[in-house]
């Protein structure tokens, strides 16, 4: 585990919980090819000896078994060890510092855990985004059916095109709302949910492209956005 490059992962000091230090274990052992599953006395070793963080075996195999729906217990030669599923991959992504950094030469990697932003996004979903595609409509693909969207631009690239897609997709889902700023004022890239905020590096259509970060911010900063962007919703033209 020393050896692996955990630069595209958040530090595992940044989580608070020891139950998410240890999902974190899992996720890396398993994206560097080490081992799929681990026991809890591999586990705790490595935050032990490796990261410097507190971790007895003991309170290792007590979080495990209480983290259900997270991970999944497999015995393997007589011994239990704890395989991580989507759900604890999900949890990884939104609690920990909440940075993702997004590497051209890793882009499919960074698509998939695009997804599972996407994917965990609850109640209506707002995003900010000057420059919107066909690909901008893939990645919302992705969000919950039961989730309303508004998305708020500036540049539609290829719009006949654009146009087409929309309404297949309005078909489909029929949850998502495009408006154009008519004041050309915005900038920033952000999503915004119930719960959360991203901050987006780049647009939602060009991630994977060029190096960037998609960054978890804080409820205060989400609250004063969430207006700030409802603002300039409220003033903008609808797109068609």
């Amino acid at each position: 585990m020393a050896a692996l490059d955990v630069s595209n992962y958040p530090d595992v000091h940044a989580y608070e919980d020891d139950t998410d230090a240890l999902l974190w274990v899992l996720k890396v052992a398993a994206d560097g090819g080490i081992a799929s599953a681990l026991s809890p006395a591999e586990a705790s070793e490595v935050l032990v000896e490796v990261y410097r963080r507190d971790m007895t075996r003991q309170r290792a195999a007590t979080l495990f078994r209480q983290a259900r729906g997270l991970v999944s217990e497999k015995r393997l030669a007589g011994e239990a060890t704890f395989l991580l599923l989507k759900n604890g991959a999900d949890r990884l992504l939104m609690n920990g510092g909440g940075v993702l950094v997004v590497d051209p030469t890793q882009a499919f990697t960074a698509l998939q855990r695009l997804d599972r932003i996407l994917e965990s996004l609850k109640g209506e979903v707002l995003l900010c985004d000057p420059y919107a595609g066909d690909k901008t409509l893939v990645q919302l693909a992705t969000v919950p059916a039961g989730c309303r969207i508004k998305l708020l631009t500036l540049n539609v690239s290829a719009p006949a095109q654009f146009r087409i897609k929309l309404q297949a997709y309005g078909t489909q889902y029929g949850n998502l709302e495009v408006r154009l700023d008519s004041a050309g004022t915005i900038h920033d890239r952000y999503l915004v949910d119930d719960n959360k905020m991203w901050s987006l590096g780049t647009s939602l259509s060009g991630i994977g492209k060029k190096q960037s970060i998609i960054v978890n911010l804080g409820s205060d900063l989400r609250n004063a956005m969430e207006a700030a962007f409802m603002a300039r919703w409220n003033r903008a033209k609808t797109w068609a």
